[in-house]
């Protein structure tokens, strides 16, 4: 099979890069040369950025624009150009093999050169690795028969485009050699769907963030700057402006032959800025698709609202470019994340941009989902379509028997009989930038007389932890009308609230545990009416941490005073469990029960 790397989207991803220059050119900005030297040592300290940039690339392509949509494997390399063409042009090919030969000297002319490790990606996932060298395959003819001789560029990239999607559609694996260490060998590679974009960072005095086209840059000081939950927040923002196409450069088109050739060579010169700034209503929607694929990652809207006044703040005022400059965020724009805040914090709801339909951001959310739960499955040589409900494998995380549920060894013995999990999902806990730990969660309905009469739901973590201080906004104000907060401080968050809810599992679920578990009622023809109280427990200790949450019908209590009163005896149940001090708890009965 054709080696895909040259494919056209890979072309389109390197255009910005170009009209950038020229756009900044044209206004008279200083050129910020990148040597090839320079350029992979930049690479190669920016792959974990890469890797979580490809992800929301995964991710993002059902909110894509059409023409951003292609195909791809994540791998990081540089070109070993052929040097022909003008004298200029062989001259730049030249230098830039000398410089990939200098790191790399094994390297040969077409070879595609791995300059980085990129675990988190389909390539990575197949065993490449830095060093490695990709033989290109000898190109075929494309074109079928009957294919007019005379197309115009456009044509032909739409018509080699459409070839490409039927047969990767029909075949996403193909096989590359690759030389390593002297021995050739044929490495299978899965491609997967993505909305086509890449990071590029460059040298400059000043520190932003940026993107144009399908190009995210980075400037080095700000990605030096940043820690890795920062990192995430930025790239989510960048790449939910790719995918939503607000970074389209107007100039790009003007430069279109010279970027292509210089895409082959060294994506060439970057220049400061050049780009007008996104509107409040981009930025808005940005934020809202970034969001939406953050809280996949283990970063809640608050930790995203936290780290947006941040690096405004930080940026200064000075006459160079910011992240406060390129990112401004304005008084509605932060009005409308806590509007996400208080919505997540209450719902576990999001809100969707006008004229952006529900069914591509769910879309945006599963596909992350599958990336953080199920990478093997979802990139790997014989993957299949991820399933969304963890209890379908062979050995699940979470089961229920007899009125006990066993969440990954912890044990949770529910009151009566007739219980059904429902639903049961899984991912990382991120502490201060860190993934520190996995969770499971599980959704479970208690059915009598053939109706749902009540549901818990509970998070618990995975592993063995220690934890010196935590920075979860669990315990934050929201809609509640009872709050009590137990822990000396907000290290250790440790409260209960609760909610007076009208309904319960309606309109657009963004949390994966409540969307299945939705499924799964209507499958059965089960609701749980209203209104009903949602009674949320959560401890973060040193050693553990998790939350519970009931979904109880107002009639299963004599007056709001009973319901604050069944709080406490859940925390009392509950709190050894989540200190991380005992491996069993039961859930108090209900009054009436």
């Amino acid at each position: 099979m054709k080696n895909p790397l040259l494919s056209v989207w890979v072309l389109r991803a390197a255009l910005p890069a170009m009209a950038l220059a020229a756009s900044a050119s044209a206004s008279g900005a200083i050129p910020l040369i990148v040597p090839m030297e320079r350029r992979i040592e930049l690479r190669i300290e920016s792959a974990p950025l890469d890797d979580v940039l490809f992800q929301l690339s995964y991710a993002l392509h059902p909110a894509c624009r059409e023409d951003g949509k292609g195909w791809n494997d994540g791998s990081s390399f540089e070109i070993m150009g052929r040097p022909q063409g003008s004298e200029r042009l062989v001259k730049s090919i030249e230098q830039s093999n000398a410089a990939i030969k200098t790191r790399f000297p094994e390297a040969e002319a077409g070879d595609f050169v791995v300059v980085a490790n990129r675990p988190g990606s389909p390539s990575g996932h197949a065993g490449l690795k830095q060093g490695d060298f990709i033989v290109p395959a000898k190109r075929t003819e494309e074109t079928n028969q009957g294919t007019p001789t005379r197309e115009s560029a456009s044509e032909t990239a739409k018509r080699l485009a459409d070839e490409r999607e039927k047969r990767y559609s029909e075949n996403p694996v193909v096989t590359r050699t690759v030389r390593r260490n002297g021995q050739t060998s044929e490495i299978p590679v899965r491609l997967v769907r993505v909305c086509a974009m890449r990071l590029h960072v460059f040298d400059s005095q000043y520190m932003y963030a940026d993107s144009d086209g399908a190009m995210v840059f980075l400037t080095a000081p700000f990605m030096k700057g940043l820690d890795a939950l920062e990192a995430k927040v930025v790239l989510a923002h960048e790449a939910a402006q790719v995918a939503l196409g607000f970074s389209k450069n107007r100039e790009r088109g003007k430069m279109l032959a010279e970027a292509v050739l210089g895409s082959l060579v060294t994506l060439g010169e970057n220049r400061e800025s050049g780009l007008s700034p996104a509107t409040d209503q981009q930025l808005i929607a940005a934020d809202r698709l970034a969001m939406r694929t953050l809280v996949q990652m283990g970063v809640e809207p608050l930790a995203y609202l936290v780290i947006m006044k941040k690096l405004t703040a930080e940026s200064g005022v000075f006459s160079g470019p910011t992240y406060g400059r390129t990112r401004p965020l304005s008084a509605a724009r932060a009005a409308d994340i806590e509007k996400n805040i208080e919505l997540w914090t209450g719902e576990r709801k999001l809100l969707i941009s006008a004229g952006r339909p529900l069914e591509a951001a769910l879309a945006v959310t599963s596909r992350l989902r599958e990336v953080v739960r199920e990478r093997d499955r979802t990139f790997g040589v014989n993957a299949t379509a991820a399933t969304n409900v963890m209890a379908a494998d062979a050995q699940p995380a979470v089961s229920l028997r007899v009125g006990e549920l066993d969440i990954r060894g912890r044990f949770i013995r529910l009151p009566g009989t007739n219980w059904s999990l429902a639903a049961d999902t899984g991912g990382p806990v991120n502490n201060r930038g860190q993934d520190v730990a996995k969770s499971y969660q599980a959704y479970a309905t208690h059915i009598e007389a053939d109706a749902a009469r009540w549901s818990v739901a509970f998070m618990i973590w995975d592993n063995n932890i220690t934890m010196p201080q935590w920075s979860s906004n669990a315990c934050a104000p929201a809609s509640e009308f009872h709050r009590e907060e137990f822990a000396p401080s907000r290290d250790f968050p440790d409260c209960i609230k609760i909610f007076r809810r009208d309904r319960h599992l309606v309109g657009s679920l963004d949390d994966p545990l409540y969307s299945q578990a939705r499924r799964w009622l209507n499958a059965r023809s089960l609701k749980i009416d209203g209104p009903l109280y949602e009674i949320f427990y959560t401890r973060y200790g040193r050693d553990g941490f998790g939350w519970v949450r009931a979904f109880v019908p107002t009639k299963e209590f004599t007056d709001e005073k009973e319901a604050v009163e069944w709080s406490a005896q859940l925390r009392a149940s509950m709190q050894g469990l989540f200190d991380g001090h005992e491996q069993r708890a039961s859930l108090p009965s209900l009054p009436r029960q």
